[in-house]
């Protein structure tokens, strides 16, 4: 799903990912989409909508640093 006007909605229903590793880790492996993708010089922002679905992935993510455990490797 895209949102056109993702300005419009409240930051509080957002989660904005800077990580690579993180964006690859929730759109593959729990096939959660992103919302509009934002360039920021050479990085980008991936932005997606605060969901209980997205809020246990970020659970499941934070969980698998602490026992270090990732899903990808990390890029450099």
């Amino acid at each position: 799903m895209h949102i056109k006007n993702v300005e419009e909605l409240e930051k509080k229903k957002l989660f904005f990912c800077k990580s690579p590793n993180l964006m690859k880790f929730l759109t593959k492996t729990h096939d959660i989409q992103y919302v509009k993708k934002e360039k920021n010089g050479f990085k980008y922002t991936w932005i997606f909508l605060k969901t209980k679905e997205l809020d246990g992935a970020l659970f499941q993510w934070s969980e698998n640093k602490k026992n270090g455990t990732f899903a990808f490797k990390k890029e450099e």
